[in-house]
């Protein structure tokens, strides 16, 4: 596995990367960048089957079961945490990353202190979903079980992603990034995966913070309106009108906005641990 580390001394935090389908790592420069000289220690690694994680021989962009990559993460997080003992430690996920970072954020509960979700591949309502969407769900299913390796036909758009043209020209040269289609055995997993999560959102007691922009075609903003409405008091949202899916790389005005959101949120989570640090010292002297 790939592992990515940006160490200072003394940090005030720890802030963990998870990126989404299709990239790596290394998409979180210009994010890291931004906080130079702010004392937070960045690390992160690339999902095994993409960026660099990509097993030699191997089938780029599948994975056997989605609950690897949360497993994955849970693994590294824990070293991580083991080796910088009494800072606050924050996930960020991005697309398929915020899905795995609150699937992360359920399983650890109280050993992490804060996740931010960029246009996380959360789930709303099932109720309305034509009968058409249905049929074509029960036949990935179907197509998932004979041939899981199977690359379905791309069909995203890169306005989806984004409407900066420069990011676009960046994204497409960038050999580490999957150009393809989803395989669809980790297609059907990671919408199961996101079901799941769903059904099991109100346990989640980790403090949230969405950013999500309204126009995103890729991961639909009812998801992360969904957790909004289910865990109001926890999770803070965030809207961008008209951006779409990749914030951290879209418009200037849109992008910087995201930053300064992110870089609030961070503030909050470590500003809040160190005011626990303290009362329970108190508590423990007392």
């Amino acid at each position: 596995m790939f592992r990515f580390s940006n160490e200072v001394l003394n940090p005030k935090c720890v802030v963990y990367l998870l990126h989404g389908y299709s990239e790596h790592v290394d998409r979180f420069s210009s994010l890291i960048e931004s906080f130079t000289g702010e004392n937070i220690n960045f690390y992160g690694h690339d999902h095994r089957g993409f960026g660099r994680t990509t097993v030699e021989g191997g089938i780029p962009a599948h994975v056997d079961n989605f609950e690897d990559l949360v497993d994955d993460a849970i693994i590294e997080i824990t070293k991580v945490k083991k080796n910088n003992p009494l800072k606050p430690i924050v996930i960020i996920g991005y697309s398929m990353g915020g899905l795995i970072a609150t699937r992360v954020a359920l399983r650890m509960k109280d050993e992490i202190d804060g996740t931010l979700l960029i246009s996380p591949a959360l789930r709303g309502s099932d109720d309305n979903l034509r009968l058409s969407i249905k049929m074509t769900w029960c036949m990935l299913c179907s197509l998932a079980l004979l041939f899981p390796k199977f690359e379905l036909p791309k069909s995203t758009d890169p306005s989806q992603i984004t409407r900066n043209e420069d990011e676009v020209i960046v994204r497409n040269e960038d050999h580490l990034t999957w150009h393809g289609g989803f395989r669809v055995g980790l297609f059907v997993k990671l919408i199961k995966s996101s079901i799941q999560t769903r059904e099991e959102m109100d346990s989640l007691t980790v403090p949230t913070y969405i950013f999500q922009g309204t126009a995103d075609k890729i991961c639909n903003p009812a998801g992360s309106r969904h957790m909004k409405k289910v865990l109001p008091d926890l999770v803070e949202l965030h809207e961008y009108q008209g951006a779409v899916h990749d914030l951290l790389h879209e418009l200037p005005e849109v992008t910087d906005k995201v930053v300064c959101d992110i870089r609030s949120a961070i503030n909050i989570i470590s500003a809040e641990y160190s005011e626990k640090k303290i009362i329970g010292q108190v508590i423990k002297r007392s």
